[in-house]
């Protein structure tokens, strides 16, 4: 990746990608009436900070050890994997995210009905898996860390809000297939447009 102006739109693409979950667990909790304050939101979009800068970090320093055209296609060919495994239907278990999906009151434990600092650490782990993975494949294509890293952790503060801001008049069940759909075609989109074809063919 030569420049920040050629990695801004595939940034913001896997930004908006890696947090569209988010987007559909704060409409779960919007309906349920339980509220994710500014505090705990904000420990969440840290949370994904953290752990994308580490793993986009992680995938920069393997990029740096192998031929460029490797490096490119192996963090494409990451980022398209991980699209496909998000449309087959992301973490394969009841646990994790896919069951607070299912069973959203599971992350509110004292049933206060609003998300306090401890329970949006357990939250924030469980949203954050997908910026981790996203962010090696990132990262081994030269995306800049601090700029893939950032831009998630401001996507995931905005969808979790905006999701929990629009729950009144969107379906939660209905809301997360949609998202794990368009997340699932978009990081497709973006991987498969950074594939260095031309240094294979």
């Amino acid at each position: 990746m030569d420049s920040l102006g050629s990695a801004l739109w595939p940034v913001l693409l896997i930004g908006v990608a890696s947090n569209l979950d988010n987007l559909g667990v704060g409409v779960a909790y919007g309906t349920l009436g339980i509220a994710i304050p500014p505090g705990p939101n904000l420990l969440i979009a840290l949370i994904a900070l953290g752990e994308t800068l580490l793993a986009a970090s992680l995938g920069r320093l393997v990029a740096d050890l192998l031929p460029a055209a490797v490096a490119d296609g192996l963090g494409a060919a990451m980022i398209v994997a991980v699209g496909v495994w998000i449309l087959r239907g992301g973490p394969g278990s009841e646990g994790g995210l896919a069951g607070l999906m299912r069973h959203p009151r599971a992350a509110d434990r004292d049933g206060s009905r609003s998300i306090g600092l401890g329970e949006a650490m357990f939250l924030g782990q469980a949203l954050a898996m997908n910026n981790a993975v996203q962010g090696v494949g990132a990262g081994l294509m030269g995306l800049p860390p601090w700029a893939v890293a950032a831009t998630g952790a401001g996507f995931s503060y905005l969808c979790t809000w905006g999701g929990a801001a629009g729950a009144r008049s969107l379906g939660s069940r209905r809301l997360g297939r949609w998202t794990r759909l368009a997340a699932g075609a978009l990081l497709i989109l973006v991987g498969l447009n950074q594939l260095p074809l031309d240094n294979w063919l």
